[in-house]
């Protein structure tokens, strides 16, 4: 009876749930003052004014942190923990919840092979939904590449999940970079919040 217990305890053990996980204790990567998100502020712009408060902030659009992190399943394999990436979560946390229509949210970065990855969300009826794209060469002419991705909004957070097929392990995230701005006028300026930040993400870490 005891052998049969722990033959079943080893069964057990090699199937044991892959619960995914990331480092909650990971610090964003991106960070930016709060009630700045006014529309004047950081434009990437040689001229731009310096991040300050208005009266006009727009909470549902203010940045306040980005970060990036890694998803794993663990298993029991022989009575010990093997832990294996699945991917990686881009994470957008708002001053407010993001339920003001016609905002598009979004988080730039550098991979190889793409010098403007972009993770996409908008409350506008006409935008582009959620998506991870890399913009063709020429607007309007050039195919983007669509990569697969999720999105899910709780509370004041976006959250962006991407399986590993889309960014393997190894693959390092540069040149970071969030911001905010109404629709139609996402690809220009004046953004309603923009940060940046001089650190970078690889996936697997």
């Amino acid at each position: 009876m005891r052998a049969r217990l722990m033959s079943l305890a080893a069964v057990a053990g090699l199937a044991v749930a892959a619960l995914p996980a990331h480092a909650a204790t990971t610090k964003p990567q991106v960070t930016d003052a709060t009630g700045d998100a006014n529309a004047i502020n950081g434009q990437g712009e040689p001229a731009s004014v310096p991040s300050q408060s208005t009266p006009a902030d727009v909470s549902a659009a203010d940045i306040v942190s980005v970060r990036f992190a890694t998803t794993f399943v663990t298993k029991v394999v022989k009575g010990k923990k093997v832990k294996t990436a699945t991917g990686m979560t881009a994470t957008m946390t708002l001053a407010a919840a993001p339920t003001v229509p016609f905002i598009n949210y979004r988080i730039s970065t550098s991979a190889a092979g793409c010098s403007n990855l972009f993770f996409e969300y908008s409350t506008s009826p006409g935008g582009r939904g959620t998506d991870l794209r890399c913009p063709g060469a020429v607007p309007l002419v050039s195919t983007d590449t669509l990569y697969a991705v999720k999105s899910a909004v709780k509370g004041s957070t976006i959250t962006w999940t991407v399986p590993i097929k889309s960014l393997p392990v190894g693959t390092t995230l540069s040149s970071l970079e969030a911001d905010t701005r109404f629709n139609p006028v996402k690809l220009t300026v004046p953004a309603i919040d923009i940060a940046t930040s001089g650190n970078t993400f690889t996936v697997g870490q």
